[in-house]
């Protein structure tokens, strides 16, 4: 069955289409994921506004891959400050694509501007003032906590669950992963299933590994 978060080819796309979606339809959760990840910098959360593959202001149209790869991958703004959200899966940040994207929101207008760049493994060459790296692992950290107070939270946890196994089946995480281990998870509502099982046993050795 097609989960609502796939629609997108790319993994990396469906990543941040899920966790837009999540943060556009529970306010709460947006909030909490700004004040996790970026503290202090909005004045008035009450009023932000979330979007993606577009520019502030702007009404979202359809786009070919190709105009896609010159736009945020999201934005979360107010009428004179934006958060760029810059996401990646198998492909690396660089500095260029993101000093263009700040340079883009800059030219809308926005003189209070910060980037965050969501990666698999945090890449220590990439260092720029406005702009800060996350990992995947974190942010579904930060969305597992958040279950008990939202079924979106929920929801965007299920969804990196379940497309962690199909990137690494499909090979497209080959190293790294997006999701950590937050203990064994089987009941009559979790039926044990052998990809889930073995998802489970790989990020458990990794958390071994480095304790």
């Amino acid at each position: 069955m097609r989960n609502i978060f796939d629609q997108y080819n790319e993994p990396e796309n469906r990543l941040t289409h899920s966790l837009v979606s999540c943060l556009y339809e529970d306010r709460k959760l947006l909030n909490s994921f700004v004040n996790k990840f970026c503290p202090k910098f909005f004045k008035n959360t009450s009023l932000l506004k979330v979007d993606e593959q577009t520019l502030p202001g702007t009404k979202r149209i359809e786009t070919t891959e190709d105009q896609r790869k010159g736009l945020p991958d999201a934005i979360i703004y107010n009428e004179d400050q934006c958060l760029i959200i810059e996401s990646k899966g198998s492909s690396s940040l660089t500095r260029d694509q993101l000093l263009r994207h700040e340079n883009t929101i800059k030219r809308r207008g926005f003189d209070k501007i910060k980037g965050i760049g969501i990666v698999v493994d945090l890449l220590p060459n990439v260092k720029l003032e406005n702009w800060k790296q996350l990992t995947w692992n974190s942010v579904y950290s930060w969305a597992h906590k958040e279950t008990k107070n939202s079924e979106w939270a929920k929801k965007l946890v299920d969804y990196f669950n379940v497309l962690e196994n199909n990137m690494v089946e499909d090979e497209y995480l080959t190293e790294g992963s997006i999701t950590e281990f937050t203990g064994i998870h089987f009941d009559d509502d979790n039926p044990y299933s052998y990809r889930e099982g073995k998802r489970q046993l790989k990020l458990l050795v990794n958390k071994i590994r480095k304790n």
